[in-house]
C-alpha cells in the first residue's frame, strides 16, 4: 500500500476529513492527497484453533494435561491429550479437544 505514505518524505499518511471527503495528510511536509478508499483499517481475523495448533508442541509437555487412551485418527498413535479452550468464542466453549502426542493432530 504505497498510498499510505507521503510520496514527498515517506513518512505515514493520517486520515483527515474536510467537507465528507476523506483526505491523507501527511504530518511532516503538509502533503495532503485524496483518499482511494474509505477503509482506513482491515483486521484479518485467525481461522478457529489456529493459537491451539500453534502450541501444540508444548501442550504434549505440560503435565497438568490429562491423558487418555485413544487412537489418533492421524497415525493411529494409541496416547492423547483432552482439554477444554478457554476464549471468547462462544462454538468453542464447550467443545472438547484431543491432541495427538506423536503427531500433534488436533480433533474435536
Amino acid at each position: 500500500m504505497s498510498d499510505r505514505f507521503c510520496k514527498e518524505c515517506n513518512n505515514l499518511l493520517y486520515p483527515k476529513e474536510d467537507d465528507n471527503t476523506l483526505f491523507l495528510a501527511c504530518k511532516n511536509c503538509e502533503h495532503i492527497q485524496e483518499a482511494k478508499s474509505h477503509r482506513l483499517y482491515v483486521k484479518n481475523f485467525r481461522p478457529k484453533h489456529a493459537s491451539i495448533e500453534l502450541y501444540a508442541r508444548d501442550l504434549v509437555q505440560d503435565p497438568t494435561l490429562p491423558s487418555v487412551k485413544i487412537n489418533c485418527g492421524n497415525c493411529g498413535f494409541n496416547k492423547g491429550l483432552y482439554f477444554q479452550p478457554r476464549g471468547g468464542e462462544e462454538d468453542v466453549a464447550l467443545s472438547i479437544f484431543y491432541l495427538c502426542c506423536r503427531c500433534y493432530h488436533l480433533w474435536t
